[in-house]
């Protein structure tokens, strides 16, 4: 498998992503300290990943749990969503973080119940990994985005001999113990900005058309770096950061098929059926007429009245049908009568 083409575990069709943004918060402790660039995060986030770049999930397969209320709420999303996806699980939350007072490396993640240093309000992240090891997905992706998120790949270590979560692939916003920044002048906030703009328009320059979970941490740490931000933290089990999921905006391929799309030419209605419109019948009824009319007048000159009125009522008939015949013949070979009678190929 190369990165010319899209891990079968990629397949949109196959995966789901969950994105968890706790915004507001209701306890006094963190009176003053929402996070409305969560908001903004989770919105452009999940808007992106349902684009065709650089994922196409479908909108049943993309949920947001914004401003959860517990715990509980954040696990059941996110086991759901594991028992369903047979290909890639994109797990993403966004909010306040924050470790044990008696164990520095665990990590908390954040509800709008949570009150601040408070662990029996918040979820355990030890949790949320015990989640994901039991999910049903063969390939997993967690992203954090809160202070110190880095503490989330200290605890990826042995678990009773085992890797802790096998097949998955952690990116955080910051290392173990360092805070994140919620600025940013999109609105979002500053790594998920980055991590954003990677994804989507700006790509990353020089790889294949489908571009790795790894591919993608690297160059938003390299973007991260230049702009002085906190740098993230990754780390890997498995093949996760290296099947080749989403496709690479900056690839030449990938902007050539844009281009394509939105330089097709719109579908043009279907033009409709001449013998269902009303001038095409009245156009029919006085061609008829005028024939039988003439033929009348000619049957006259040397025949009977009653003579000419057979004569024209037959010769009308006969022209009517040969007209609606034709008209019917035009339409089946694609041709249409004009409005004046002349044809014309549509």
């Amino acid at each position: 498998m190369t990165n010319a083409e899209r891990h079968p575990v990629g397949d949109p069709a196959l995966s789901h992503a969950v994105l968890v943004g706790t915004a507001t918060y209701r306890h006094p402790s963190y009176r003053g300290r929402n996070l409305p660039g969560v908001s903004a995060n989770v919105a452009k986030l999940g808007s992106m990943l349902r684009q065709d770049v650089p994922w196409g999930l479908e909108p049943v397969r993309c949920l947001a749990v914004m401003n959860p209320t517990s715990a509980d709420e954040i696990l059941t999303a996110i086991e759901s969503a594991g028992t369903q996806c047979r290909g890639t699980l994109f797990v993403y939350y966004a909010g306040h973080g924050f470790c044990s007072s008696t164990n520095p490396d665990e990590l908390y993640l954040t509800h709008s119940g949570s009150a601040e240093d408070r662990q029996a309000t918040a979820l355990e992240y030890r949790h949320l990994r015990d989640a994901l090891i039991h999910c049903g997905a063969p390939n997993k992706i967690l992203v954090l985005d809160c202070c110190y998120a880095g503490n989330a790949t200290r605890t990826m270590g042995a678990l009773n001999g085992h890797l802790a979560i096998e097949g998955t692939f952690v990116l955080a916003a910051t290392g173990p113990n360092r805070a994140a920044r919620a600025d940013s002048a999109t609105g979002l906030t500053a790594f998920t900005n980055e991590l954003v703009g990677v994804l989507g328009k700006d790509g990353v320059p020089g790889a294949g058309p489908f571009v790795s979970i790894e591919e993608v941490a690297a160059r938003t740490h390299e973007r991260l770096e230049a702009s002085g931000l906190p740098l993230p933290t990754r780390q890997a089990h498995g093949y996760a950061g290296r099947r080749p999921i989403f496709k690479n905006y900056a690839h030449p391929a990938t902007i050539a098929g844009l281009l394509d799309s939105l330089t097709e030419p719109e579908a043009q209605p279907a033009a409709p059926d001449p013998r269902l419109t009303l001038p095409y019948l009245a156009w029919g009824l006085l061609w008829s007429l005028a024939i039988g009319v003439a033929c009348a007048a000619i049957v006259r000159s040397g025949h009977s009245e009653v003579w000419a009125l057979r004569a024209g009522v037959v010769t009308g008939l006969l022209a009517c049908a040969a007209f609606f015949a034709t008209g019917a013949w035009l339409t089946r070979t694609g041709r249409r009568p004009s409005a004046t009678g002349s044809r014309t190929i549509s």
